[in-house]
């Protein structure tokens, strides 16, 4: 999962749409919504072949964001991921997203 994603997210309840930037490497996850103005960190709870779950942490913006949600990621191929949302204590989902893998610049000699 290491690497910068990129993509839309989808909010079922108010059939709203915003970006989402997920950079991860190593243990840390870093999450931004640009166009909330919100965005923080992702905990990982549980890894396993192909899917991961997490708590998301906001760090700026939760008068914008939902906090402390329930987030799973499943992959799809090698260059895009699934992203479905709950909120904290929910089973129903209210948002998902498909994230593609953001090309790493190559310099030229």
């Amino acid at each position: 999962m290491r690497g910068t994603w990129e993509g839309t997210g989808y909010q079922t309840d108010d059939k709203s749409t915003w970006e989402m930037v997920l950079k991860a490497g190593g243990k840390r996850f870093a999450i931004d919504y640009p166009s909330l103005s919100c965005g923080g960190r992702w905990q990982l709870i549980s890894l396993s072949t192909g899917r991961a779950r997490f708590r998301e942490r906001l760090d700026h913006g939760q008068d914008k964001c939902a906090d402390n949600g329930n987030v799973l990621i499943q992959r799809v191929n090698r260059n895009q991921i699934l992203f479905v949302y709950s909120n904290q204590g929910e089973k129903e989902l209210t948002a998902s997203a498909i994230l593609n893998r953001k090309r790493q610049a190559t310099s030229q000699p």
